[in-house]
C-alpha cells in the first residue's frame, strides 16, 4: 500500500521533521557508540595536554641546541684567533730573524751565523707576506 495517506493530505512529517530525524537518530545510539563517545569525550583532554607538553619539550630542546651552538661557534672562534696570534708571532720572530743574520745582535755581542739553508726556507716562507 503506497501512495498517499488515509487521511488525504500529503505527507508533511517528512519535510518539517528533516532536522528532527537526524536529532533521534543522534539521540538514539547504541550502547556501544554511546560509550565509544563517553570514551572519546574522556581521552582528548589528556591528549590534548600531551601535544601542548610535547611541543614545549621540543622547543625547549631546540632553544638548548641552539644555545650550545652558540657555544661552541664562540669556543671555535676563541681558537682560531689563538691560533691566528700565535702565527702572527711566528712571522715576526722569522723576520726578526731574518733581518738579525750576520749582524751584531747587542744582547748577545756576537754575529749571529745561520746556515744558507735556513736563510733560504726562511725567505721561501716569507715570500708571499712580504
Amino acid at each position: 500500500m503506497t501512495g498517499r495517506p488515509s487521511n488525504g493530505r500529503p505527507d508533511r512529517t517528512k519535510a518539517q521533521g528533516g532536522g528532527r530525524s537526524l536529532m533521534r537518530r543522534w539521540m538514539q545510539l547504541s550502547l556501544t557508540g554511546r560509550m565509544f563517545l563517553l570514551v572519546v569525550i574522556a581521552v582528548l583532554p589528556a591528549l590534548v595536554i600531551q601535544a601542548v607538553n610535547e611541543y614545549a619539550l621540543r622547543t625547549s630542546r631546540e632553544d638548548d641546541i641552539r644555545q650550545r651552538v652558540i657555544q661552541i661557534t664562540k669556543q671555535f672562534g676563541e681558537e682560531i684567533q689563538a691560533i691566528r696570534a700565535g702565527a702572527s708571532q711566528l712571522l715576526i720572530a722569522l723576520g726578526e730573524l731574518d733581518e738579525r743574520v750576520g749582524r751584531v745582535v747587542p744582547a748577545v755581542g756576537f754575529r749571529v751565523h745561520l746556515p744558507v739553508r735556513w736563510t733560504r726556507l726562511t725567505a721561501e716562507f716569507l715570500s708571499p707576506y712580504g
